[in-house]
């Protein structure tokens, strides 16, 4: 019985630090290797989700590709400290996978946009 409840407990605990790890997978491997492009934050949402004391938000974002305005809605972990510059209508530095992943570089977030 105590065998089945550590399994149960593990299997919980796994259940719940499965997404944490792909949100950071994501955000590394699309900082890696992911198309550099400028967007604009259209929408932010909270999740009441805290991964190391720094809120996940839902962002909606827009930005510019092959001709045409794309629209991109993801999860990402974002520091208090940079939720300022990540409000609705400000201009944000993305990655973009080849699979449709989008993530706000905040590397780049303190950077300067280039004015276009």
């Amino acid at each position: 019985m105590a065998l089945f409840i550590v399994g149960l407990v593990v299997f919980g605990v796994w259940t719940l630090i499965q997404p944490i790890m792909q949100l950071d997978d994501t955000y590394a491997e699309l900082l890696e290797n992911g198309q550099a492009v400028e967007g604009r934050v259209v929408a932010i949402e909270p999740t009441d989700v805290l991964l190391d004391n720094q809120p996940v938000s839902r962002f909606t974002v827009t930005y510019a590709q092959e001709g045409g305005e794309r629209r991109a809605v993801f999860e990402q972990r974002v520091p208090f400290t940079d939720l300022p510059r990540v409000q609705p209508g400000a201009a944000v530095p993305l990655r973009l996978g080849a699979d449709g992943k989008t993530v706000i570089d905040l590397q780049r977030l303190n950077v300067p946009l280039e004015e276009e």
